[in-house]
């Protein structure tokens, strides 16, 4: 496709008000949209006042349940043309830890260049980045055959049932390509592993605790569950995404100290690569889980699944990702770094259900993610609300040549 530069792109840039894009983290920020228990309305709120302000219209809410808020807006010309989405989630993770932070984690402090706040990375500055875009869009009288539609989704944090999953239920994923501003250090996401959930149960046999040998200890089982699966080694591989993995995140069980545990169980976090199917994934912990009944007969188990998220990839040849690339090494003046992701995003419901090419990028740190004293750079926010800027402009002005 080739290189897509004129006067215009700088005039964008010079356009785009990192100041204004840090104001707009900072008031995100400060709406504590923990998940959970959710209150995206909070988030949703603030992001339309500086929506209205970029001179955006069409505003729509989607709740399934009360205060799970999804905001969708556009700007430009929805009548025709192509539709670019830019989609991010409003929701964070709780910051429980709170006394643990060096500033309150809603309070978007700003010191030595950066951030801090939980959300700042994962994230809302990936959403500020993209209202200013819009905005130096705006300033500069652009008008575009066709429209951004902002998707502003509540719950990623939690399998985006109530967010972008919602939204496909409700018919509402459409459009030519889609932009994620999830955190990837400015980096581009072609593609990101899926993630199985599942709490494992076992039973067993209560007996007083003097005399062990009466009962059947569900702990000791589900102990053997937790050996035989913790960091197992699979066989499938992916050139981007590696291998799967399998973590043991928790484990409970019994009642009493001098009680012979009669049930207990372990939860499950099993990344998967494309390829991989949910079903495929539970036969094969199945199958372990067999092998360890093979050996010990009073190994009862059940496996109950509480969230599967697809895999999901985009070519890296994309007419969205090439154009997302010429963007970005216009504006840092080098080429980007391409990346798979061991985590799942809400990507995953836009390229697999919606069948909409949708690329990962944003401003956000990724290792700073969920962290005590997350952090967004100040820098790196005013530079991909330039990105954002111009990959809206080149996507407008050359998609029916690019596709």
């Amino acid at each position: 496709m080739g290189h897509f530069v004129d006067e215009f792109t700088s005039e964008i840039a010079d356009a785009v008000d990192t100041n204004e894009a840090v104001q707009i983290t900072q008031d995100l920020v400060r709406a504590p949209s923990e998940n959970p228990p959710g209150r995206e309305h909070l988030a949703a709120a603030v992001a339309r006042q500086w929506l209205e302000e970029a001179g955006c219209e069409g505003f729509e809410e989607f709740e399934e349940f009360e205060g799970r808020t999804n905001l969708i807006a556009s700007w430009g010309d929805s009548s025709s043309g192509p539709r670019l989405i830019f989609n991010g989630h409003l929701d964070v993770v709780p910051a429980a830890d709170a006394d643990g932070w060096d500033n309150p984690p809603f309070s978007a402090v700003v010191k030595d260049g950066k951030i801090f706040g939980r959300g700042t990375s994962d994230m809302k500055s990936g959403i500020a980045a993209m209202i200013e875009a819009v905005a130096a869009l705006n300033r500069v009288g652009f008008k575009p055959r066709g429209h951004v539609q902002f998707q502003l989704v509540a719950d990623e944090e939690s399998f985006g049932r109530h967010g972008t999953e919602f939204l496909l239920r409700k018919n509402l994923l459409a459009g030519d390509a889609a932009v994620i501003g999830e955190p990837t250090s400015l980096m581009i996401c072609l593609g990101e592993r899926g993630a199985y959930w599942a709490t494992i149960h076992a039973t067993g046999r209560a007996a007083h605790g003097s005399v062990p040998e009466q009962g059947i200890s569900a702990i000791e089982k589900v102990a053997k569950a937790a050996v035989a699966l913790h960091g197992r080694e699979f066989s499938e591989s992916h050139p981007l995404l590696g291998k799967p993995t399998l973590n043991v995140g928790t484990i409970a069980g019994g009642t009493k100290v001098n009680v012979v545990a009669d049930r207990a169980s372990i939860s499950i976090d099993r990344r998967a690569v494309p390829g991989e199917t949910e079903e495929g994934v539970q036969g094969q912990i199945e199958a372990i889980l067999e092998e360890i009944k093979a050996g010990d007969p009073d190994c009862e188990f059940n496996i109950e699944v509480f969230g599967f998220a697809e895999p999901s990839i985009i070519q890296k040849d994309a007419p969205i990702v090439r154009l997302l690339a010429d963007s970005v090494e216009s504006q840092t003046g080098g080429p980007p770094d391409y990346y798979g992701s061991p985590g799942a995003t809400d990507a995953r419901f836009l390229r697999n259900q919606g069948r909409i090419p949708a690329v990962v990028f944003g401003p956000g740190i990724m290792g700073a993610a969920h962290t005590v004293n997350e952090f967004a750079d100040v820098a790196s926010i005013g530079i991909a609300s330039k990105v954002y800027a111009e990959l809206a402009y080149r996507f407008f002005s050359t998609w029916e040549t690019a596709s």
